[in-house]
């Protein structure tokens, strides 16, 4: 019944009305629903649009049940009172599920607490676990945030003396995430802070990522080693940073997310080893979605692996047990299972992008396969990413407020060698036992290279759209909505020269000067040429959500920031910048030790120039930051002099880098 035949609702309702999309977009409604209730979180208007679309598929189904055994009244009976069985199971399963995902209200606290730890995240300048802790306000859920690295495994018991901060507060910036995922508290965790840590031996994953990191680094270049860990373990963390910034730019960020891509090189060898064999096409089927299976346990588990591995094993099962199956059918109830087991990822940008692209091809890749057929054999790549762009656009622009003109082509170019780099990569601990290991090295160093040196070129031409206005929006729209529209050969031309003015319209070609003043914060940024230096002061997060909207409207890339005082709000700011655009120099005034710890460290880790005015006061000397800092410090609405003497609230300080600076 849930893989009902396609033919019968293509005629009826246009394709659509089938109970597993009813089932899929019931479940969400009742997630939104129940978050809203119990946490208070108003997720409006996709709630109603949720109810809408639950209501009318729903409605869609019974029709099609009706119209299609009209005749058979029955049988209308059973097929109905089964859908609707389905649908209300699933949605009260996702309910509860949701209702015990929920965080327990707790208050802000300070004691020593014992915790087990359930997951470890390895980050590229901390560690971040997730924890079952107990104090005493009881056991409830935890994040434990460290300042650099630690080693922790699931299953390690850890004491620690911290603060409890509550996720169920609206002073977090990131409550209603953490809320969602049944986190009742955030601890910021320094390893003077850990009183105890009883470790217990390292699992099959963790020994397995362990051997496989082993394999490239040992093998191949750091960052040709790098690329590949991030590809085949699915994190994006070991890359980085510059890597990571090019590849958005360039429109193929998506390619560094574990996802249909992988289980794809993964189900092409292993059915053509079969092939090969002469096996029979169920135990080669089977045999594949075991070894997808096995890859998901191993790699790090995002939500694009583990919706592609689920599809596949459901298509698997269907083919194993001749059943009817449908990728639309398929894909609806891998969402509906993901949702149910974690509700919290309804919110997730990757789970949206995810689904929405697969449903996007899958839906329209015909469509766009027919309208782009004047490029040859490019239409076949360009009709999928079209598709997947059509699909996508609204939670880019709602998550990130950014689109990609250049995707359409990079593409083309980038995804065809990393295939070819990751095919290099599996072959690795085949070459290492034969004694090729040398020629796999040699062979993929170089096409790292090739890789690298395409990304930077596609990412050199601004090809990232940010929505400021509603222009952009709507000439990017046009371009993907014209091969659908306009099947003739000229609308290959026109699609072509629509894309390259885009382009051209794109490019920064002006000096910019902002500057901002809040109550609490300000900042001062020259940007031209997609560089950005910046002064800056950040004490809320929402002046550093107005400067990070400041420098996308401009397309920063990479930027340099000066900080007067390097307080601790201000340097946790300065590591947000670090994580979003490609630092290339980190300048301190007044600091702690404690306070510039976490960008310090960063430094280290990306080999970023971090200078201290106070040993470099020849920096203000420059006429690029002499500027900025005139200009800065004229937003006291001071004279200059008396700023720095009188006025300025670090005057000591700075007084004594004006004088030398003027002398």
């Amino acid at each position: 019944m849930l893989c009902t035949r396609w033919d019968d609702y293509k005629t009826y309702i246009i394709q659509y009305g089938i109970p597993s999309i009813a089932a899929a977009c019931t479940v969400c409604a009742t997630i939104l629903h129940t978050y809203q209730y119990i946490l208070g979180i108003s997720c409006s208007p996709f709630t109603y649009i949720f109810d809408i679309m639950s209501l009318l598929f729903v409605s869609a189904c019974m029709y099609s049940y009706i119209y299609s055994y009209k005749k058979y009244w029955a049988i209308v009976t059973v097929k109905i009172i089964i859908a609707l069985i389905w649908i209300t199971g699933i949605a009260l399963f996702a309910m509860f599920t949701t209702i015990s995902m929920c965080a327990s209200t707790i208050d802000k606290h300070k004691g020593i607490f014992s915790a087990h730890v359930l997951d470890s995240e390895y980050k590229r300048y901390n560690t971040a676990s997730l924890v079952q802790c107990t104090g005493t306000k009881g056991i409830f859920k935890a994040y434990c945030i460290f300042d650099t690295h630690f080693q922790l495994h699931a299953g390690d018991t850890i004491v620690f003396s911290a603060t409890a901060y509550p996720t169920r507060s609206h002073e977090a910036v990131n409550t209603p995430y953490l809320a969602r995922k049944g986190i009742s508290a955030v601890f910021y965790l320094k390893k003077n802070d850990i009183i105890m840590h009883s470790q217990v031996s390292v699992g099959i994953r963790e020994k397995i990522q362990k051997y496989i990191k082993h394999w490239f680094y040992s093998t191949y270049s750091n960052d040709a080693a790098s690329l590949l860990t991030a590809l085949y373990l699915g994190n994006r963390e070991y890359i980085h940073p510059k890597v990571q910034i090019a590849f958005k730019q360039a429109g193929v960020l998506h390619v560094l997310a574990a996802s249909g891509l992988h289980v794809g090189i993964i189900i092409f060898g292993i059915m053509a080893l079969c092939r090969l064999l002469s096996a029979p096409k169920k135990i080669s089927v089977l045999l594949a979605a075991l070894c997808v299976c096995t890859y998901l346990f191993i790699s790090d588990q995002p939500v694009s692996l583990v919706r592609a591995s689920l599809m596949c094993l459901i298509g698997a099962l269907c083919i194993a047990f001749n059943a009817q199956r449908h990728s639309i059918n398929i894909l609806c109830i891998t969402a509906c299972i993901i949702l149910c087991l974690y509700p919290y990822e309804l919110f997730s940008a990757g789970f949206q992008l995810s689904f929405l692209a697969t449903a996007g091809i899958l839906l329209l890749y015909n469509t766009y396969h027919e309208g782009l057929r004047h490029y040859g054999k490019a239409a076949a790549p360009l009709a999928m990413t079209f598709a997947a762009q059509l699909f996508t656009m609204p939670v880019m622009v709602c998550h990130f407020q950014e689109l990609s003109i250049i995707a359409f082509v990079s593409n083309l170019i980038i995804i065809p060698l990393v295939s070819v780099f990751m095919i290099g990569g599996i072959l690795t601990p085949l070459a290492v036992l034969t004694g090729a290991d040398n020629v796999l090295a040699y062979c993929i160093n170089h096409l790292y290279v090739c890789i690298a040196s395409c990304i930077q070129f596609f990412a050199s031409l601004n090809g990232t759209v940010y929505i400021t206005s509603l222009i952009p929006l709507i000439s990017y729209t046009i371009v993907l909505l014209l091969p659908l529209l306009y099947k003739r050969r000229a609308s290959a031309i026109i699609l072509s020269l629509l894309t390259a003015v885009i382009l051209y319209s794109n490019q920064t070609r002006s000096l910019h000067i902002i500057q901002y003043k809040s109550d609490s914060s300000r900042y001062v940024a020259r940007i031209e040429n997609g560089s950005a230096k910046c002064i800056i002061d950040l004490n809320t997060y929402s002046d550093y959500t107005q400067l990070v909207h400041h420098l996308k409207r401009y397309a920063v890339i990479r930027i340099a920031i000066l900080l007067p005082i390097a307080s601790f709000k201000n340097c946790a700011y300065a590591a947000l910048l670090g994580k979003q655009y490609y630092l290339e120099k980190i300048c301190i005034g007044e600091f702690t030790p404690s306070s510039i710890g976490k960008l310090a460290y960063m430094a280290h880790i990306d080999n970023i120039p971090l200078e201290f005015i106070q040993h470099n006061i020849h920096l203000l000397q420059q006429p690029i930051w002499r500027e900025l800092w005139n200009t800065y410090i004229s937003m006291d609405h001071v004279p200059v002099q008396k700023s720095y003497t009188l006025s300025h609230p670090y005057s000591k300080f700075f007084y004594f880098i004006y004088s030398n600076t003027n002398n």
